[in-house]
């Protein structure tokens, strides 16, 4: 962490803005940011449920700090995107807001998008209809294994 943190300051300071790198323990980092006492932090997110919701709920208004919206992001727009996302009553519908309110964050920019983990994936060849996913985290559960030729 510090090394990659050095290295955002250099690329900064190639652009002519100064930073002043500080490192904090766990809970006072937390503290610090839930108290918007940051201008400027890094910070993970890994999604517990592969559901766009779970992902942009990080920049819905309501969940400002202390909540998940660390970075204090509201914008109205994609507040009513988000919302109306949330009571789709079909799949397409959904995925239409929730592809334009992620255009919304992406315009807006308040975070800078550092990396994506890579996922890598192993199957046995009695594991059936296996499909990798590019989701990290808890996508075993709905793998079935068949133990005999069916």
């Amino acid at each position: 962490m510090r090394e990659s943190t050095e290295l955002l300051v250099s690329f900064f300071a190639r652009v002519g803005i100064s930073l002043k790198a500080q490192y904090h323990n766990w809970p006072t980092f937390l503290r610090r940011v839930s108290g918007r006492q940051s201008q400027m932090f890094r910070i993970g997110w890994v999604g517990d449920y592969p559901d766009a919701e779970n992902f942009l709920q990080l920049f819905y208004g309501r969940n400002v700090s202390p909540g998940p919206n660390r970075c204090n992001y509201v914008n109205p727009r994609f507040d009513r995107l988000y919302e109306a996302a949330c009571a789709a009553p079909d799949d397409a519908a959904r995925n239409r807001l929730w592809a334009e309110a992620q255009e919304l964050v992406r315009e807006d920019c308040p975070w800078v998008f550092l990396h994506f983990q890579k996922v890598y994936s192993l199957c046995q060849s009695r594991v059936k209809n296996y499909v990798p996913s590019d989701f990290p985290y808890g996508t075993e559960k709905y793998l079935r294994t068949q133990t005999t030729d069916e």
